[in-house]
């Protein structure tokens, strides 16, 4: 039995998995170094800001900031205008790190198409299976 469920399942764990590796000597997670992509990409931003623009809760979100305000790559300050809200920003530690960071999520995006590009990788398979189908992926 099929199970669409399952294979993107599969497919989420491939990626990852792909992810995890090429980030493990920076000591992040994925969420964790997109989350650092987009405040060096856009600057400061409320924490409801940050957790939107990468796909997540702001209930959910305070112990991936907690984590990387621990790591010394972002800090939190007083908003400007708004004395309740928090802006959240990259510290010089936060900023140095991206020539390295952009190579490595560059370098396993690169592979993970590739990968998915490769005949003979399940995940291509997976969604090769789904485009037969009349499905779009």
């Amino acid at each position: 039995m099929k199970s669409i469920f399952l294979d993107a399942s599969r497919l989420q764990r491939f990626v990852e998995v792909a992810y995890a590796d090429a980030l493990a000597k920076f000591k992040l997670a994925p969420l964790e170094a997109h989350a650092l992509a987009v405040l060096e990409a856009e600057g400061p931003m409320m924490a409801s800001q940050l957790a939107q623009r990468v796909g997540r809760a702001a209930t959910s979100f305070t112990p991936l900031l907690d984590h990387l305000q621990d790591l010394d790559y972002l800090e939190r300050q007083p908003h400007q205008t708004d004395r309740r809200a928090v802006l959240i920003g990259l510290t010089d530690a936060g900023r140095a790190l991206f020539p390295a960071l952009t190579e490595a999520l560059d370098g396993v995006h690169n592979t993970v198409c590739v990968d998915l590009a490769d005949e003979r990788h399940p995940a291509h398979r997976l969604l090769h299976d789904y485009s037969l189908e009349g499905q779009p992926y």
